[in-house]
């Protein structure tokens, strides 16, 4: 089964049965008729019975006395929240609805309740689609059967409730919760089910990773993934280590944005963002910060330099006029942009009068070449792209370590085979004959299974894998992977 990334904007798991055109049959207005009944007397503080307006279950409703009118629901799924007039005029994406039942719930069992209108049903939604993941449903599923409920002496039964898991129906719940069993997250016992140590591990691992990525999409950090750019930034702070050389430069990065005076200290005056649409951009953008003599780079110059190589370095390549730049820059980017760099066209002649003029220095730098010293495979933008997108960290492939491919190639394949629960047939001969078929991908996945997981058993499992063992898992993914996403183009040519 797929663990998709946590951070995506794809449809869910779930089946929707033209669940779009029920829910909108349900999102009447109601108001007019509660309205009604209030002026006869007939509501006052009792309830009324109503479909709930979200999930469509039997709920129960107050109108609120307040001037601008709203509804307080009362849900078996949902729980508690209140609706505003306008969300039935103009709520129009009934496909997601699902996903405001799952978050009216919890922030309800966090002691809040909101009051929904269109125009925060969409934020929420937004925000939701952002978050989705099977990952995270299991994560939540787990959590809530953690929680013991004297009332219901011990264990409590979540299956008739959808919201629990940010599920659609009950069917993906169940789906869910079936996975949760296979991977020994969850056990049952007397048609009860009851968390298991990793289990809860698992739980608290997602939930932080949760937290994480809302204050990333509250922030605005991924808006360079939207718009589909390369956050240089974002790259070297998520992948430097500080055994690297290039940690050395982690100060200049982190603070690029920030000044310091006496009478404020430190304040963030800048908004300086390094963003590139791919590597050949970047490249361009690093030989214009090497055109003229710059003595006194300033802050945004000095970070996109180190920025920039940084992402080269990780990415195996080399600059052939300068073996050592991308490996090994200077700490003073003065150090290359002036004298190296004039040092070089000095030796070779190209200075006049003791100066070294603008365009030759400016034909120089143009005529740099970056050439990859080490194996580098290109997936192509789509497949790079669909890593990316189940990534956990929103990481690109090539800057993965070794256990982070291998786990993450399984989930792609497993993400491009699946639809609607269901494994595809793809005819493999049509491309490589009978060196890959559906039972070599199956037993591929099950080496692999190890890598998905964070068990003890697991983690023994992938110590007895080599570097070169590792390295032909890769390839052979890579080649599996490709081959399933070019055979997926030819029959969506062929529909």
């Amino acid at each position: 089964m797929l663990l998709r990334a946590p951070i995506q904007t794809v449809k869910t798991f779930g089946r929707y049965k033209k669940a779009g055109e029920h829910i909108m049959a349900r999102l009447h207005n109601p108001f007019p008729s509660i309205r009604e009944q209030s002026r006869k007397g007939q509501l006052q503080k009792s309830n009324i019975s109503l479909s709930c307006p979200l999930c469509g279950r039997k709920a129960t409703a107050t109108l609120s006395p307040h001037t601008i009118p709203f509804i307080a629901v009362y849900c078996p799924n949902c729980i508690k929240y209140a609706v505003q007039e306008d969300l039935f005029q103009k709520f129009d994406d009934a496909e997601h609805a699902y996903l405001l039942s799952g978050e009216m719930r919890h922030t309800q069992e966090n002691m809040t309740t909101h009051l929904v209108s269109a125009e925060s049903a969409k934020e929420i939604i937004n925000k939701q689609l952002q978050l989705e993941s099977e990952n995270r449903s299991m994560a939540y599923l787990i959590w809530h059967y953690d929680q013991k409920e004297s009332d219901r002496n011990g264990w409590r039964e979540y299956i008739e409730y959808p919201a629990v898991a940010y599920c659609k129906d009950k069917e993906d719940l169940r789906n869910i919760t079936e996975i949760a069993v296979e991977l020994g997250y969850l056990e049952k016992g007397d048609e009860r089910y009851k968390p298991t140590v990793s289990g809860v591990t698992f739980s608290s691992e997602e939930r932080k990773r949760e937290s994480t990525a809302l204050v990333d999409i509250i922030s605005g950090k991924n808006s360079a993934r939207q718009r589909g750019l390369l956050d240089l930034r974002k790259f070297y702070l998520d992948n430097v280590e500080q055994s690297e050389y290039y940690y050395r430069f982690r100060d200049v990065v982190v603070h690029v944005n920030e000044t310091r005076n006496v009478f404020c200290g430190i304040q963030e005056t800048y908004d300086y963002t390094f963003e590139v649409f791919d590597t050949e951009e970047a490249i361009e953008k690093f030989k214009i910060l090497c055109m003229s003599e710059n003595e006194n780079y300033d802050k945004e110059a000095q970070c996109w330099f180190y920025l920039i190589l940084y992402y080269l370095y990780k990415h195996g390549y080399v600059l052939e006029q300068f073996p050592k730049l991308v490996e090994r820059p200077p700490e003073d980017t003065y150090d290359f942009v002036n004298r190296e760099i004039r040092t070089r066209l000095i030796a070779d002649g190209k200075e006049s009068n003791g100066t070294v003029g603008y365009a030759i220095r400016r034909a120089f730098v143009g005529s740099f070449t970056f050439k990859q010293k080490n194996q580098y495979i290109d997936l192509g933008k789509d497949l790079e792209a669909k890593f990316r997108r189940i990534s956990t960290r929103d990481a690109e492939f090539q800057a993965m370590s070794r256990d982070e491919k291998l786990a993450e190639i399984v989930n792609l394949i497993e993400n491009l085979l699946k639809k609607d629960d269901k494994y595809l047939k793809l005819n493999y001969s049509e491309i490589c004959e009978a060196f890959l078929n559906d039972d070599i991908i199956k037993k591929y996945k099950k080496i692999l299974q190890c890598f998905r997981h964070s068990a003890e058993h697991s983690i023994e499992e992938r110590s007895t894998f080599t570097d070169d063992k590792k390295d032909f898992f890769i390839d052979f993914g890579i080649v599996i992977v490709k081959t399933i996403h070019k055979l997926l183009e030819i029959n969506h040519q062929k529909e």
